[in-house]
């Protein structure tokens, strides 16, 4: 199994729920994954430094719980995304068809933008507990100049490692 992103909060739930039915889980890029703040340290520290701040400040805006952020983003989402998707790509730009995509995906009504931003309200301290404790054989990749959006940056070099790593588990009966 894969996860990106919310993916990511998905297919760990997924694995360590059901452990005889994921062999192999490939966890990518979420802010603040399990494991990244000391639990004993809530909330987490509001001011940081700015290089955290600029690419982690819409973690606390999209859990402001208001109507008021729904319109804010509605009303300049190529300027929302857009800072976005710069701030996050890690040198190398984001495709323009992928922006676009997401743009329109999240900004298509008010609803699923609204339920786009359910996930950062739902966090609680429980999202702290780490991999490690669950986990028998934790692997670590790191992709040369990609930033939070590995699949569409980098898409080669991202198969080639789901490749390898999930290569014992391709002929298994299904």
């Amino acid at each position: 199994m894969v996860g990106h992103d919310t993916g990511y909060i998905v297919s760990y739930a997924l694995a360590a729920d059901h452990r005889d039915r994921v062999s192999r889980l490939v966890l990518a890029e979420i802010p603040g994954p399990p494991g990244v703040t000391d639990p004993n340290v809530l909330p987490a520290p509001l001011f940081l430094p700015e290089f955290l701040s600029n690419r982690l400040w819409h973690i606390l805006f999209n859990r402001v719980n208001d109507e008021l952020i729904v319109d804010m983003v509605r009303s300049n989402a190529i300027g929302y995304y857009g800072y976005e998707f710069a701030i996050q790509n890690g040198g190398v730009p984001l495709p323009q068809y992928a922006i676009d995509y997401y743009t329109n995906l999240y900004n298509r009504d008010r609803n699923a933008l609204r339920a786009s931003f359910g996930l950062y309200r739902a966090w609680g301290p429980a999202a702290a507990g780490g991999i490690a404790p669950v986990a028998v054989d934790v692997q670590t990749l790191v992709i040369p100049r990609v930033g939070h959006w590995v699949a569409e940056q980098a898409p080669a070099q991202m198969l080639t490692a789901l490749g390898t790593f999930l290569a014992p588990y391709l002929q298994a009966p299904r």
